[in-house]
């Protein structure tokens, strides 16, 4: 059976009479693959629409929605809150074009220092989180310190360095509240840079 031009099952059919099929029950098993086959291609739609309602279209990673997910689990790890410092400045000189083509370097520039386990989500805009899972936040604090080294030496030229709140996950805290500790964090660590400027 194929959906989508791609092969997505094979339907054997066994007969233990000794005549052959007849045109009445090849019509009946036909009947039955096409229905079984536009089961099948439903499925897939569903499965198709579901990612794609959890994905940044952009960036191809996930979006905020995938917290409800990580929010119903037993988790366990750290939360990072990231925001690009001076992007707004990259779309105003560059136009938006350039400031699509940051975002991706940023996120693939990122995905390079995390473990294929760890979550990366867009949280809108500028602005991430990064879910670390089984991560003390001693080892969430280097990876975040490496975080900005990296990107402040990739995106030198253009004057982008990213702001990052860490916090670990308690079980007595909600997911969104402990987001928002770190978007706290995050935005003491912006207000920081700005008074050494």
């Amino acid at each position: 059976m194929i959906v989508n031009d791609e092969v997505i099952g094979l339907l054997l059919l066994a007969w233990d009479q000794k005549k052959e099929f007849g045109s009445y029950d090849k019509l009946v098993f036909e009947n039955v693959r096409d229905m079984i086959r536009d089961i099948l291609k439903s499925t897939y739609n569903i499965h198709d629409m579901f990612w794609i309602s959890y994905k940044d279209p952009l960036l191809d990673i996930y979006n905020r929605r995938i917290l409800k997910d990580i929010a119903n689990k037993d988790y366990e790890g750290t939360l990072l809150y990231l925001d690009l410092d001076n992007f707004k400045s990259v779309n105003d000189k560059y136009g938006h074009d350039m400031g699509d083509r940051l975002l991706k370097k940023f996120v693939s520039t990122v995905k390079g220092l995390l473990r294929s386990e760890d979550i990366i989500l867009r949280y809108g805009g500028d602005e991430f989180i990064i879910y670390l899972r089984n991560t003390d936040i001693e080892t969430a604090e280097k990876i975040a310190q490496r975080i900005r080294e990296k990107i402040k030496e990739e995106f030198l030229d253009y004057g982008v360095t990213v702001s990052i709140g860490v916090v670990e996950l308690e079980e007595n805290a909600t997911i969104y509240e402990k987001i928002s500790e770190a978007d706290k964090k995050m935005y003491e660590e912006k207000r920081r840079k700005h008074m050494n400027l």
